[in-house]
């Protein structure tokens, strides 16, 4: 039996956002996996305050670790040592010594860092002593370059600074990991270049609806974000200006639905808009959708939006750059630029048939590439060393 502390650098359940859905699909691969005790342990901030008990089928302790958002004297003495502004609030004293005498406690056979703020607590003995696991989401400092070129202005200086800093900091804590697992195809080289043991580790789907066949009869296109991310903001905002306009005009009847967080303020029924905020029943507002799209053209990880589509069997439009390598299923339509996107979803309109030879390839697609079994096998060879 090994014993493995799992730290998630957000509480994965309840599951409030595609980056704690991520992380609760890779536990649920961790618990299927066989001669395991395992102890997990989610980053509990403000933002993301509640903690539900893990599910599985065999009992997990649960030690949930407050991270104070304030940053003391201490912490901003370690910018000195090079510690990002946005690390800090990580690794407050109690934070840090929690982590520290559980693992001298317990004398676990490995640490899974679910999340770069996770993999910021480990300190350097325990690299030395433990085989630490880190599961890469995004690269950090690439979400801070993005940030400091399109957040609001006067907060860019703030995100350059964090992201000049975060960059040999990453690379240096991703550097001491003995396995890296990338959500993204797209970050492997960079990842590589870091740390030479980086594996791809795709999430997975367990759960398929068949795509209704009235789907084909909605004059409704459907896209799900929380509106108050950047990416899904700075996309929306400039498909609504530069792509939809054009579109509406030929198809006056055909209505753009937005669901998530923040949302509503989209809604424009001039131009056939209109944002429902967070919706609980995320499989009947799909199910409403002719097909999804992903008007996103930058961003980094994996885009979890790919995900719903083939949960929910329905044809996604996406820019090539957010396709995370996987522009061979066929329910995903790649486009290069603003004019091939809009040529995509003119031709989803133009022939029912498309649709339909698309659906039909979506199960398959999904099994090759998303199968649960196939993550449990990989993640059982990584803990078992088979």
């Amino acid at each position: 039996m090994k014993k493995i502390l799992y730290i998630s650098h957000k509480p994965i359940f309840p599951i409030k956002d595609g980056g704690s859905r991520a992380m609760a699909l890779f536990f649920e691969a961790l618990t299927m996996c066989e001669n395991l005790e395992i102890t997990y342990v989610p980053l509990v901030t403000s933002k993301h305050a509640k903690v539900d008990p893990p599910r599985g089928s065999q009992p997990i302790q649960t030690v949930p670790l407050p991270v104070s958002t304030r940053k003391g004297l201490f912490q901003f003495r370690r910018m000195i040592d090079g510690v990002p502004l946005n690390v800090l609030r990580y690794l407050g004293s109690s934070s840090v010594s929690t982590i520290n005498d559980l693992i001298l406690q317990r004398n676990f056979d490995a640490i899974i860092c679910d999340g770069f703020y996770a993999l910021c607590l480990i300190g350097e003995e325990h690299f030395k002593h433990h085989a630490v696991i880190y599961r890469s989401h995004n690269l950090e400092t690439y979400h801070w370059e993005q940030r400091s070129k399109y957040d609001i202005w006067w907060k860019r200086p703030l995100f350059r600074w964090i992201a000049r800093m975060m960059k040999p900091y990453e690379q240096a804590k991703v550097e001491r990991a003995s396995k890296v697992l990338s959500i993204s195809a797209d970050e492997m080289d960079v990842l590589h270049q870091w740390n030479p043991n980086t594996h791809l580790f795709l999430p997975h789907i367990t759960e398929h609806f068949p795509n209704h066949s009235s789907s084909m009869q909605q004059n409704s296109i459907g896209f799900v974000g929380d509106m108050e991310w950047l990416p899904n903001k700075r996309a929306m905002t400039q498909f609504i200006a530069k792509v939809w306009p054009v579109f509406h005009q030929e198809f006056p009847h055909v209505q753009l639905s937005i669901a998530g967080r923040g949302s509503e303020k989209y809604t424009n029924p001039s131009l056939g808009i209109q944002g429902y905020g967070f919706v609980g029943q995320l499989r009947e507002f799909i199910q409403q959708q002719r097909f999804l799209i992903n008007p996103i053209l930058e961003g980094t990880g994996f885009n979890m939006k790919l995900l719903d589509a083939l949960v929910y069997q329905i044809p996604l439009i996406s820019y090539r750059s957010r396709l995370c390598g996987l522009t061979g299923i066929a329910c995903f339509l790649p486009s290069m630029n603003d004019e091939e996107f809009l040529q995509n979803m003119k031709r989803m309109f133009a022939d029912d048939t498309v649709i339909q030879e698309i659906s039909a390839t979506i199960h398959t697609d999904a099994t090759k590439y998303f199968n649960l079994n196939d993550r449990v096998n990989e993640l059982q060879n990584v803990l078992h060393g088979n």
